[in-house]
């Protein structure tokens, strides 16, 4: 619903540039500086509109989440190049002398940790471990290491947004509460093909839950239904666009697209490892070029996967229903002893 407002405003920007290159030729110039100032008016309502619509996309809800009745740790996980990454720890009351279960939640580009209040908070009071990471170049995180940008999501094997994954995983199994025979990763979007490139090749992770993640950046950048001009994934791929480089993930897709890992690992053990969330109407990450394929390229079972018709990137609106089935899937990797 909300695209057909971009849609209204962008259709009426280019009838005011129309009507100004008109005014220009038959009107006087009174006539036509009041089209331009029109045009201009415009022109700022759309810019407007887009930071709007960049802040659906992200799913920006964590201010909305109350989590002041839970355990919270801030702590800071050394990164391989040598900057401190800011993490949160969440953890119901009353769990010091346990040893729990592990989630990671990582989140997804131009988000961070807080923007999964609505998943990690519910799974701290079922009794998880719940370790929210900031990545680099994001939230608290992009305070520490200024130089880093957005689109670092591969820098050398050991350092950028992927890679740090391991740091994190690191940190989750040194931690005393932890239950280390028990660690389990979600993610969402750039998070959920994290996970899938650095969370399932471990051995330490039993389940990795990606959701709205992609195949391979490429066909990422090349679906056909990204390529309609005026469309809501031509729109959604161009305000990307503006956040990272094409062309430089372009040439590092094979460090960083999961299609290039699953080949990697025994195609049992994906099986039992992944379970995948995705929505059937997300115009960014588009099923047809990310979820069918990964879903066709591990030959994943229908119970390993859930797909909402509604809920769009972020899976607004699908909350409860996702994380019904994110509860029931650790459940089954992790039954109570």
């Amino acid at each position: 619903m909300y695209f057909s407002y971009v849609r209204t405003f962008l259709a009426a920007a280019i009838a005011e540039g129309i009507a100004c290159a008109v005014g220009f030729f038959f009107w006087d110039a009174a006539g036509v500086w009041a089209l331009l100032c029109s045009l201009g008016l415009f022109a700022l309502l759309s810019l407007m509109l887009v930071v709007a619509y960049v802040r659906l996309i992200s799913g920006d809800w964590g201010n909305l989440t109350d989590d002041t009745f839970l355990t919270k740790e801030s702590v800071d996980i050394a990164m391989a190049d040598g900057w401190q990454m800011a993490c949160k720890v969440l953890k119901a009351p009353g769990q010091d002398d346990k040893l729990l279960p592990v989630v990671i939640c990582h989140h997804g580009l131009t988000g961070n940790g807080r923007k999964y209040r609505w998943l990690s908070v519910p799974l701290a009071m079922r009794g998880f471990l719940v370790v929210v990471p900031d990545a680099r170049a994001h939230g608290e995180s992009a305070k520490r290491l200024k130089r880093a940008r957005k689109d670092d999501w591969y820098v050398t094997e050991a350092t950028g947004i992927m890679p740090d994954f391991k740091r994190v995983l690191d940190y989750a199994c040194s931690r005393p509460d932890a239950d280390t025979s028990r660690i389990a990763a979600i993610g969402g979007s750039l998070g959920g093909a994290t996970l899938l490139v650095s969370a399932l090749p471990d051995p330490r992770v039993k389940l990795v839950i990606p959701m709205s993640a992609f195949y391979s950046f490429v066909d990422l950048i090349e679906a056909k239904r990204g390529k309609v001009p005026l469309s809501e994934p031509w729109f959604s791929k161009h305000v990307l666009h503006n956040v990272i480089d094409f062309g430089k993930l372009r040439r590092l897709n094979e460090r960083i697209s999961p299609r290039y890992v699953f080949d990697k690992i025994p195609r049992e053990e994906a099986i039992r490892k992944v379970r995948l969330v995705h929505s059937k109407d997300d115009n960014l990450v588009l099923p047809e070029a990310s979820a069918e394929k990964i879903i066709s390229h591990l030959g994943l079972p229908a119970s390993s996967v859930f797909l909402t018709e509604k809920g769009d990137h972020s899976l607004r609106g699908q909350e409860t229903a996702v994380l019904a089935r994110v509860l029931r899937w650790l459940e089954e990797a992790f039954p109570p002893s």
